[in-house]
């Protein structure tokens, strides 16, 4: 192996997950993580490209778990602000919940899931938690849509 191998390194999985991810939206790629080892250690400097000619790296393996590919975009989106997860309360009553989505979809986000929270919290009788996913244009859009919520009167936090 000393004859053909120049060096090993290490990747740590955010940068194997992340190189995954990069894959996925710029070459349209869906490579399993031991495949894109190869990128991550060029992305995190962990080994530098050919000072002369072309670098290649290898991307073998599309054998991922979807649960997984997913749970990584999910956190990526997140982590780039095209993903919002709120949670808020809103008062139990006709009309609350339509209130809060409007004042989200007038600051311009997506909304993808809401769900009520009623139990297993210190609520109100006559309140309810919400928490809602959102797609946003990235992390200003983000945190604009969160501080026109909160301008409104809701405390609302970020659920990361």
């Amino acid at each position: 192996m000393r004859r053909w191998l120049d060096d090993v390194v290490v990747v740590p999985e955010d940068d194997v997950a992340d190189a995954m991810v990069l894959l996925m939206e710029k070459a349209k790629l869906v490579v399993e993580g031991a495949g894109a080892v190869g990128v991550a250690a060029l992305l995190g400097g962990k080994t530098a490209p050919a000072a002369r000619g072309t670098t290649v790296v290898v991307l073998s393996g599309g054998n991922v778990d979807a649960g997984l590919l997913a749970s990584i975009a999910r956190r990526h989106e997140s982590e780039a602000g095209r993903r919002l997860v709120v949670f808020t309360r809103v008062p139990d009553r006709p009309g609350s919940l339509a209130r809060l989505l409007v004042l989200v979809a007038d600051a311009g986000a997506n909304l993808v899931d809401v769900e009520h929270l009623r139990e297993g919290l210190d609520l109100h009788v006559r309140e309810t938690a919400v928490q809602l996913v959102l797609e946003t244009r990235g992390r200003e859009h983000a945190d604009d849509v969160l501080a026109r919520v909160r301008d409104a009167g809701y405390e609302a936090r970020v659920v990361r």
